[in-house]
């Protein structure tokens, strides 16, 4: 993950190897999920926002979704962002992956879309596998 990724949060950027760990997006369930197109290299506490979900990241268009209640600016300022990905797409994530666990988070995801005014903005929908 950490070649993959170039040492790099794939939210934020920063390059503190020890603060950086493997997040899965579909939980760990055996081989078929232990690849590095399941998971993302995060900041320790950006993974712990997207295992509570608190994060998200938009299947279609990778931006990255912060919860409306997370109130930081820290954490707001990530709100839209788009995910770094590896320079090899086949390392990417996995967008099914990212589908999978939107669905799992149901409809309220949408509701996360609100541009810096804090107007909603249109739901994206979901396209292409990996």
């Amino acid at each position: 993950m950490l070649s993959a990724y170039g040492g790099r949060c794939a939210i934020t950027g920063c390059d503190v190897l020890a603060v950086l760990e493997a997040a899965h997006i579909v939980p760990y369930r055996g081989q078929w999920t232990n690849k590095v197109s399941n998971g993302l290299l995060l900041r320790a506490d950006i993974h712990t926002l997207f295992d509570c979900a608190r994060i998200g990241v938009d299947p279609a268009s990778l931006e990255v979704l912060v919860h409306p209640d997370i109130a930081d600016p820290v954490y707001r300022a990530l709100h839209g962002r788009v995910l770094r990905i590896p320079a090899d797409k086949a390392l990417g994530p996995s967008r099914r992956a990212l589908e999978m666990r939107q669905e799992k988070l149901g409809p309220q995801i949408g509701s996360w879309r609100r541009d810096h005014s804090g107007s909603m903005l249109g739901a994206k929908g979901v396209s292409g596998d990996d």
